[in-house]
């Protein structure tokens, strides 16, 4: 009979990490509160201060696991009483995670997940010894589990051995990375949007007393950029330290982190879509990304089984890369059908249209700022522009390619014909004279189309998931 065990103890640290991170706000506002007050000694703020601890506490002790013979059973909760029991034989995933102080205890986060169709897994281990996961492991093989969605739980340093070869992503990439993040021209426009939020009177007076100057205002937009720039660089480190991409006979497996060290597989015959985003500054540089549509549900991946596969490659290397990890699909570079000319307006006008109220509620209530506002009409028709310039399409035997763009990015997306669950060709009322059509294709609970394309050829696309 198997003994109940429970989980290493260093799962007490993540625990109260976790606990700390929910409660935060709460003791933020509860401290300020009671500073205020002078009650900083309140047996009410003591007490809640003293329960934070005591949840992860809680969990620790409630929380327990059994290993046997047929199956995986583990029982948890406090209030609410959980027991799960999952057959060796139901388990189609296990992946690891391992933070960077479990790696002295030889300790890793197992997360177990079965054909359910859940969001979250089945089971979520979150501090167990390696000896336990090969336990798992040995169980599953028994039971004939040793298939193409299970990934070997190995050293990183044997799994690079086993490999039949590895992507890794260089410093001088990671550079680049951080470099042309969306994410620091984001946060600095919020930056100046917030500061003109200020009072006038405070405004004047701060840029008259240290800014009274064109090169000091530069000056202070450039540091702000550089220091928003050295967060990117040290959060691109910390979630890209030591990326790679290691190529197996039957699966592919994303190794990335810092702190936190994850390990993503993925099956060939799970990989549904592959996705070519080329962002404007990226696009600059020569380089794109890369990210696949994937059935999986453990939280590497979003809600619709998107995983980066290469957060940054050159563009002249991608196809290639791309045809050597996953040679299923077909990644020869062919011309697109692009949308026709007459197309155009159609791509243009839905958001001027969109952007108009705003701007006559801009002139009406703001008269100050109504001309500003303009800003949105020539922002939406570049977008329409840009997607009317960017859309595209191209299909063979087994593999079908799309096309489309905005301002913020252009993306490529390539499918194969048997994962493609639906398609569906839609023609609107403005659009029938002009024989143009959308064309929507599903895959997994996610769809990709293209808009404005000749119906004569959006009949083509929709007879192509027949013709195989």
């Amino acid at each position: 009979m198997f003994e109940k065990e429970k989980l290493h103890p260093i799962f007490l640290v993540t625990a109260l990490i976790e606990s700390i991170r929910t409660h935060i706000i709460a003791v933020a506002i509860l401290f300020f509160t009671f500073m205020r007050d002078g009650e900083l000694n309140s047996p009410f703020f003591l007490l809640f201060i003293v329960l934070i601890p005591m949840v992860a506490v809680f969990k620790y002790f409630t929380f327990s696991f059994q290993i046997s013979d047929d199956g995986i059973r583990v029982k948890s909760g406090v209030f609410v009483k959980k027991n799960i029991m999952i057959p060796y034989d139901r388990i189609q995933t296990m992946q690891q995670k391992q933070w960077f102080f479990y790696r002295p205890f030889h300790v890793v986060h197992l997360v177990i997940e079965t054909a359910g169709g859940s969001v979250f897994p089945e089971v979520d281990l979150p501090a167990v010894s390696m000896e336990t996961v090969r336990q798992i492991e040995a169980f599953h093989a028994k039971v004939g589990g040793v298939n193409d969605a299970e990934e070997p739980l190995v050293s990183n340093q044997e799994r690079c051995d086993q490999a039949a070869s590895t992507v890794v992503l260089s410093s001088k990439e990671q550079m680049i990375l951080a470099t042309t993040s969306s994410g620091i021209f984001t946060v600095f426009v919020l930056c100046i949007g917030a500061a003109f939020q200020l009072p006038d009177s405070l405004l004047d007076r701060v840029f008259d007393q240290y800014f009274n100057r064109i090169g000091d205002i530069v000056f202070l937009a450039g540091i702000v950029l550089f220091i928003l720039w050295a967060i990117s660089i040290i959060r691109t480190f910390i979630l890209y330290h030591q990326f790679k991409v290691s190529k197996f006979d039957d699966k592919i497996v994303v190794e990335k982190g810092l702190f936190q060290r994850q390990v993503i597989t993925l099956n060939y015959d799970r990989i549904q879509a592959v996705t070519i985003v080329s962002s404007p500054i990226r696009r600059l540089f020569g380089y794109v990304s890369v990210e696949v549509a994937a059935v999986t549900n453990t939280s590497e991946a979003d809600i619709q089984g998107k995983v980066i596969l290469l957060p940054i490659i050159r563009k002249n290397d991608v196809l290639p890369t791309l045809a050597w990890l996953l040679e299923q699909f077909d990644f020869d570079h062919r011309p697109l059908y692009k949308a026709p000319g007459a197309s155009a307006k159609f791509f243009m006008i839905p958001g001027i249209l969109c952007t108009l109220p705003v701007v006559a509620i801009a002139f009406f209530f703001f008269q100050g700022v109504g001309l500003w506002s303009m800003i949105l009409v020539i922002l939406a028709a570049l977008n329409g522009y840009v997607d009317y310039r960017a859309t595209g399409f191209h299909y063979s035997s087994d593999t079908l390619t799309l096309q489309t763009g905005s301002i913020f990015s252009i993306r490529t997306v390539i499918l194969l014909r048997k994962r493609v669950q639906s398609v569906q060709k839609r023609q609107s009322v403005m659009t029938l004279p002009s024989a143009l059509s959308h064309y929507h294709v599903a895959v997994l609970s996610k769809k990709f189309r293209v808009r404005y394309i000749e119906d004569a050829e959006a009949n083509l696309l929709f007879n192509w998931l027949k013709q195989g």
